[in-house]
């Protein structure tokens, strides 16, 4: 299946999609399933195994991930590798192995963010730090933050120009969080 992510340019995309002979052409205009996939670049090449995959049991494996493409030779291998999954055996219920299978559905996406930011001069000083993680599975999004901002203000008056000012000497601390959660209903 091919993942098309060109809105901008549809004649150059369906020659490329006719010179490469694709047939399962799906159009992912917002570039979701590359985000999910961390994807940077393109051409982005996925093998997924669905083999062990049921109706009642969605299990699908990523085996091999490329940004760019390799060459069929490494792709051929890769999907040479897959196999079916062991039979149970009649004593355990369990696989070949023993190993119980881990079922897997939509990923779990973990974010996290820390930044720094700072204006300081001979007489003023300003900083914010935040932090951020959050979490997205599925429709739902959540999120925390964390601030802290400082302010320093050290204030001496021009005595030739400024004859009401008088020295200053202001320095604060703030802190701030938040806390987000979000459900898509679509």
């Amino acid at each position: 299946m091919a993942i098309n992510i060109e809105r901008d340019n549809p004649k150059l995309t369906a020659k490329f999609i006719q010179d490469a002979g694709l047939e399962l052409v799906v159009s992912d205009f917002d570039a979701k399933l590359l985000e999910q996939f961390k994807a940077a670049g393109t051409p982005f090449i996925v093998v997924i195994d669905g083999t062990h995959a049921a109706p009642e049991k969605p299990d699908f494996r990523v085996l091999y991930k490329s940004e760019g493409f390799e060459g069929t030779k490494k792709l051929r291998q890769v999907i040479d590798g897959i196999k079916p999954p062991p039979k149970p055996s009649a004593r355990s219920g369990r696989g070949v192995d023993g190993a119980i299978e881990a079922t897997t559905g939509t990923p779990v996406i973990h974010q996290g963010d820390l930044s720094f930011e700072a204006m300081l001069a001979s007489d003023i000083q300003l900083t914010s730090t935040a932090l951020t993680y959050g979490q997205k599975h599925g429709a739902t999004e959540w999120k925390i933050d964390y601030t802290h901002k400082t302010i320093g203000e050290d204030y001496e008056p021009y005595g030739l120009f400024d004859f009401l000012g008088y020295s200053e000497r202001i320095h604060a601390n703030y802190n701030g969080g938040g806390a987000d959660i979000r459900q898509k209903l679509g």
